[in-house]
């Protein structure tokens, strides 16, 4: 199971996050464009997520896994390599949208059903709970240092100061550093790459794949009949649905995260502590989560993310500016004087 937490923070350790949207608006691009290459993206998962796992099906979950690991190298490359400016910089991007997209939809599914078949091979399916837990805690630590430190690096003055602290020359400007988070993220990829590579298919998997006589065909129509099924079945259509209008909104603000961090009045140098408050938020709640997991009905979990969800839409709504808050009470404590 190591390899599989490894590969899943390492894909997910994405060191330009806090830094998303006025990373690309650096690249010379409009916010049009951006919210242009942000559907590119969305439209590119969604209409690969049934062909990839029809590709699971024939040619097995590990090499969708290391396809998947191989495209979030390319689509770093991509944005490493494209000069800027040039006129090649809308369509690299809209690429890397492309690029990014398959990843995710190779990887969605694919990593989990591999290592969950694995501890079925030994008997060991009751494990999968804790394996979660633990990938949750890992991951929350790694976003934490990746969500500072692609924020630091990002800021030309926050190298300048690291330099002259330890006596270098400094001089930086937004053009030597607007890329340093994507190369951090590109060794990161390189790293998810390497423990994909390592991972190998389970017994019960492997014997499946070299005895299979389905064909892609096949498994889009199996994939028809599985959605046929999932309408007749409201308790599971529900569930989907539910999962969507919950996921949608929360990614609609992650991708815009640092452009409201901006209008707040959030320095630069400290997107990436909000964003690792949040991580460590995370967690924090690793265990309860998992105990909601295993104690609580369906329902019960579905009112609590749909509530969670709420309260965060609601304070965001608020878009309350930094200058609203006195230094002697930080940020969260509201000025009486504006009351």
């Amino acid at each position: 199971m190591g390899l599989f937490v490894a590969f899943r923070v390492l894909f997910n350790a994405r060191f330009y996050y806090p830094v998303f949207m006025v990373m690309f608006l650096d690249f010379g691009i409009t916010v049009e464009e951006f919210a242009l290459l942000n559907a590119i993206w969305a439209a590119a998962i969604v209409l690969l997520e049934v062909p990839s796992g029809a590709l699971a099906d024939l040619i097995g979950r590990r090499r969708l896994v290391v396809t998947g690991a191989g495209l979030m190298v390319a689509e770093m490359l991509l944005l490493v390599l494209v000069p800027v400016p040039s006129p090649w910089v809308l369509p690299a991007l809209a690429a890397n949208r492309i690029v990014s997209g398959a990843a995710e939809a190779f990887i969605s599914g694919a990593d989990e059903a591999l290592a969950f078949e694995s501890l079925a091979a030994c008997g060991r399916t009751g494990e999968w709970p804790r394996v979660l837990e633990r990938l949750l805690r890992y991951g929350g630590i790694v976003t934490i240092v990746g969500m500072v430190t692609g924020s630091l690096v990002y800021d030309p003055g926050t190298l300048d100061s690291l330099a002259s602290g330890v006596g270098l020359a400094g001089g930086f400007t937004r053009a030597d550093t607007f890329r340093l988070p994507i190369w951090l993220t590109l060794i990161s990829a390189l790293g998810a790459f390497a423990a994909a590579i390592a991972m190998r298919e389970p017994p019960r998997a492997a014997a499946a794949e070299d005895h299979a006589t389905a064909s892609l065909t096949a498994s889009f129509r199996q994939t028809a009949v599985t959605g046929r099924w999932i309408l007749t079945q409201p308790i599971v259509l529900l569930v989907i649905v539910a999962g969507m209008l919950i996921d949608l909104p929360i990614r609609q603000v992650l991708v815009v995260s640092s452009e409201i961090y901006a209008e707040i009045g959030v320095p630069t140098p400290a997107f990436g502590l909000v964003s690792a408050a949040s991580a460590l938020l995370g967690l924090a709640v690793a265990g309860p989560l998992r105990r909601l997991a295993l104690g609580a009905s369906a329902r019960a979990n579905g009112l609590v993310l749909a509530a969670v969800t709420l309260i965060g839409l609601v304070g965001i709504a608020g878009f309350v500016p930094l200058s609203c808050f006195p230094p002697c009470c930080g940020w969260w404590c509201f000025s009486r004087a504006n009351t």
